[in-house]
């Protein structure tokens, strides 16, 4: 039994005047569910940071409604709600002990001295920062792994029932980084409580997320889990920001496609759209292009040039010319890829279902 709480956000917006007018949050909607561990998602500037204070309480939202467990929260403080919160520069008290820093809280909530220490014991063995051996230790003396564990034992320490994370692990190298992403999820795992990351790395959010959210200036762009968004992203920002992608801009004449000696029908892409005139663009993964043609008839198959091949060990990047200014990118297994050399003409094969198309 989880001991989350379900996040609903309802038409949120924010505006900023202190330098100018600025639009941080547009309408924004979206549900957190009771127990998930859900990411905000987008580059820097698009309102994940904002969205995220406003659900601490740090924030008022301009209009629109926060509700948890169906109750209205708006205008309660950030102290009154059951929320623990892991700050990007992590906000630990330099001076003070591990066992100070963790118990701050609670003091301050006028626990006895008994149930604080035996709460510092329970969450400093939950990061995995044996109490014995770190519990009187200053800040100074961690490594920044630990004092990360230290800042997420604090915002876990007076048991909230959603834990917010802001880009808490970009400071970190690649290896600890990995880690941590590995320890928060077991952490979300055993607590039960519900988890919302923000974070502008996509690796962050797919290795973490049982959902998550992709923002861009203030907006909502789309909803899913991890797997639903990348595969079948709601438009060419949101697939772009996923992963690398190859975006083909091209004109469609009674739903027909034409690259080259290639016709491609919009039918067979995106139903509906059989006499479809106007421009369109195809979004296409380079892990979706194969040299070698799949089984059945259902690929499509282009003849393109080799420009130049990039060594990246298991894999190698093949980039392709032609179709005027077009270039496609392809990643393919290096025992396929090594026979072939730059100039060289090559049949490549793509899936129709792995095929997106977007007409605005």
């Amino acid at each position: 039994m989880t001991r989350g709480v379900e996040v609903r956000v309802e038409n949120v917006s924010k505006v900023f005047r202190d330098r100018g007018v600025t639009q941080a949050l547009r309408g924004v909607s979206l549900t957190v569910r009771k127990g998930e561990l859900f990411s905000i998602l987008g580059p820097s500037g698009c309102g994940k940071t904002t969205l995220l204070r406003i659900l601490a309480g740090l924030l008022k939202p301009d209009e629109g409604r926060v509700f948890f467990d169906g109750v209205d929260v708006t205008d309660v403080s950030a102290y009154e709600r059951p929320i623990g919160m892991v700050f990007q520069d992590l906000a630990l008290f330099p001076h003070l002990t591990v066992y100070r820093n963790v118990a701050f809280s609670l003091e301050l909530a006028g626990w006895p001295s008994d149930r604080i220490e035996r709460r510092v014991r329970e969450v400093l063995q939950l990061v995995r920062l044996p109490y014995e051996e770190f519990a009187h230790r200053k800040i100074s003396q961690l490594s920044g792994g630990q004092q990360q564990r230290v800042a997420i034992a604090r915002a876990l320490a007076r048991e909230p029932k959603l834990l917010l994370l802001d880009e808490p692990l970009s400071h970190l190298d690649y290896k600890i980084r990995m880690e941590l992403i590995h320890e928060l999820k077991r952490l979300q795992r055993e607590t039960g409580v519900t988890t919302i990351y923000v974070t502008h790395d996509r690796n962050e959010a797919m290795l973490l997320s049982d959902r998550l959210a992709v923002m861009k200036d203030g907006v909502v762009q789309q909803v899913g889990t991890p797997e639903e968004v990348y595969r079948s992203p709601a438009n060419a920002f949101v697939a772009s920001f996923l992963g690398e992608v190859n975006i083909i801009p091209a004109k469609a004449v009674n739903g027909l496609i034409k690259l080259g000696d290639l016709e491609i029908s919009l039918e067979r892409l995106l139903p509906g759209l059989g006499n479809y005139t106007g421009d369109v663009l195809l979004l296409l993964r380079p892990e979706s292009i194969s040299l070698t043609p799949p089984g059945g008839d259902g690929a499509l198959r282009f003849r393109i040039q080799l420009a130049e091949k990039v060594f990246l060990g298991p894999y190698t990047k093949l980039l392709f010319s032609g179709w005027g200014d077009i270039r496609l990118e392809a990643l393919a297994p290096t025992r396929e890829a090594a026979p072939l050399e730059p100039g060289s003409v090559v049949d490549v094969y793509v899936e129709a279902s792995e095929m997106r198309v977007y007409t605005d």
